[in-house]
């Protein structure tokens, strides 16, 4: 059995186009995932560094690891 040149040129040419796509679907997906989360429930404590996400939209929150109350940053963009 041989391979016929049109098939050869074909996967040079398909397979490369479909991992290219493929690809971005994933990253896309990974993408949408991420968003779910809104940057504004997302803080970092000024204490331990720690990144907890923040259970209310009240303007201090008390860190989960250590503990210490943090106030929220405005939004600076």
């Amino acid at each position: 059995m041989s391979l016929q040149l049109e098939w050869i040129i074909f996967s040079f040419l398909f397979l490369p186009l479909a991992v290219i796509i493929l690809l971005w679907l994933l990253s896309y997906r990974e993408k949408k995932s991420r968003s779910q989360f809104r940057k504004d429930n997302i803080l970092e404590c000024e204490i331990c560094y720690g990144v907890y996400k923040a259970d209310s939209k009240d303007e201090i929150s008390k860190c989960p690891f250590c503990g210490s109350y943090n106030k929220r940053e405005p939004d600076t963009f």
